[in-house]
């Protein structure tokens, strides 16, 4: 009998795909700061710092620095950097209830009586 010349799994092999093109894509700027922004822009961010202070959520005088950094501004960073303000929540003050150091004391009285009746009695 004749041998094949290619073995058997060569010929049950898929043909590979060709390689796609490379597309070049031109590249993105770094970041906003390359953007530049306009004077109307910057009329909007004093509008909006004079908004922030009228519902009191900074001080006049932050507000006044503020304005002073986004009039300067000349990109979109420096611009978000002027106005951007934390609305985060100052954090609740911790309140101990009454009740809670109440069971606490009497937990703890429960636990001193009952040592006092397992120890005291081993010692003499």
């Amino acid at each position: 009998m004749d041998q094949p010349s290619e073995p058997l799994e060569a010929s049950t092999r898929t043909p590979v795909d060709p390689v796609p093109p490379v597309v070049e894509v031109p590249p993105l700027p770094s970041s906003n700061a390359d953007f530049p922004i306009t004077d109307e822009q910057r009329q909007a961010a004093v509008n909006y710092l004079d908004g922030e202070m009228a519902r009191g959520t900074m001080q006049p005088v932050e507000v006044e620095r503020r304005k002073q950094l986004a009039r300067a501004a000349t990109t979109v960073a420096e611009l978000l950097a002027a106005t951007v303000v934390d609305e985060s929540p100052a954090p609740a003050p911790i309140r101990s209830s009454g009740r809670t150091n109440v069971l606490a004391l009497l937990l703890g009285l429960v636990v001193a009586v009952l040592l006092l009746v397992t120890v005291v009695p081993k010692l003499f």
